[in-house]
């Protein structure tokens, strides 16, 4: 009874266009604008050919020097860099012989080291989208690492001031300046601690999966409401099921689609873009599993409380949202403050996300034993409300 109920959900979401769509192509949409605007945060980055970008820098100061340094070095293979004045640099825009301008402004290394902000104007060629956003998003990921750099040392600096630290103050500069250089490395890097830095690619690719994975199982809550409203679900019990096979079977559906979804978006993701998923290969299975397991747990408890198909969409809605977020979905985790990390732990979303990053860091599969406990501990506590709570009419 428990495999017949599943496969009927799966004939009916096979015939639903719509639910398709959210499902497998809006996610692949989505990796593939990310991939795109976001080429060149990882190393090879074969879509996008080589193109001319000229600096022009006023500070002529070691912090311009080491932003100038990071882009030869990080983005050699992406940027042909130059560095010009001004107005060679604008006539070079106009005539295509550079598709962005970055420039440095006066006193750029002195602001960052009194704390202040800074900004630095990027000029593009508007024929030239893809590249202008690429050079854009660069600008901006160094500027926003930099950023927390400042803020940080700020906090440093008073708590060194307040305890009149002499020899602190005598280093001020050096001090700073050797924590600017830190900041400097690798931009877009998931951990200070592991084997394997996580690019921009590989951090998102993983981060939308899990989103959409439970954006797949609200499909389910939609189908299992409008049963119940529609008196489907009361036949099925009279038929002889029960109502523990009725929500397995239901879960089962949701299982089975998310190990599909699953499936085509790492293959994708993959050929795609060339994201490594890590290994070992069943490390990849296992995580996943755990993953659609809570995911489809989820499912069952959106469905158990909400009295309508609205209030289950709403319902469903939000709380995937906040989940996306508070697991830095949205933002990088290592730029959200402390205690929102501390909650992070407590979503599916960062569970999920965690065991990916650290098959990708190539850390090994035992590291990755917590989150799946987690998982499958959040999946049975879903489900257990939902077995209680679900109405059948």
């Amino acid at each position: 009874m428990i495999f017949h109920i599943a496969i009927k959900d799966l004939k009916i979401l096979s015939k639903d266009r719509k639910a398709l769509m959210l499902l497998l192509l809006m996610p692949a949409l989505i990796m593939l604008i990310l991939g795109t605007a976001l080429s060149s945060y990882f190393k090879d980055a074969k879509r996008i050919e080589k193109f001319p970008v000229t600096i022009v820098d006023y500070d002529k100061q070691k912090e311009a020097a080491t932003f100038i340094s990071v882009l030869k070095n990080y983005y050699k293979d992406t940027f042909e860099l130059t560095e010009n004045n001004e107005k060679d640099a604008s006539d070079k825009l106009k005539t295509n012989k550079a598709f962005a301008v970055i420039i440095i402004p006066q006193n750029f290394t002195q602001n960052i080291l009194k704390g202040k902000n800074v900004k630095v104007e990027v000029r593009s060629n508007t024929e030239e989208s893809i590249r202008s956003q690429i050079v854009e998003g660069t600008v901006e990921g160094y500027m926003n690492t930099l950023s927390v750099g400042i803020k940080g040392y700020a906090a440093f600096l008073d708590v060194f001031k307040l305890s009149d630290n002499k020899e602190f103050m005598k280093n001020e500069d050096a001090i700073v300046m050797g924590l600017m250089q830190n900041l400097s490395g690798d931009l877009v890097q998931y951990s200070e601690t592991t084997k394997k830095s996580v690019s921009s690619l590989q951090y998102y690719a993983a981060a939308m999966m899990v989103m959409f994975l439970l954006f797949s199982s609200m499909t389910g809550v939609s189908m299992m409401i409008e049963e119940r409203d529609n008196k489907t679900l009361g036949r099925i019990i009279g038929a002889g099921a029960s109502k523990l096979q009725l929500i397995a079977g239901k879960c089962l559906g949701l299982v089975i689609v998310g190990c599909i979804q699953m499936l085509i978006l790492i293959i994708f993701t993959r050929i795609a873009y060339g994201v490594d998923w890590g290994e070992p290969i069943y490390g990849i299975v296992i995580i996943s599993f755990c993953s659609i397991f809570a995911s489809a747990g989820f499912g069952m408890f959106v469905a158990a409380l909400a009295k309508s198909l609205k209030a289950a969409n709403g319902m469903g809605s939000t709380l995937i949202q906040v989940f996306t977020v508070l697991s830095g979905g949205m933002i990088p985790i290592y730029l959200l403050p402390s205690f929102l990390k501390t909650l992070s732990n407590i979503t599916p979303n960062w569970q999920a996300m965690d065991g990916y990053y650290k098959l990708m860091q190539g850390v090994g599969i035992s590291q990755i034993i917590p989150n799946c406990i987690i998982l499958i501990a959040m999946g049975l506590i879903f489900l257990s409300v939902g077995i209680k709570k679900f109405r059948i009419v």
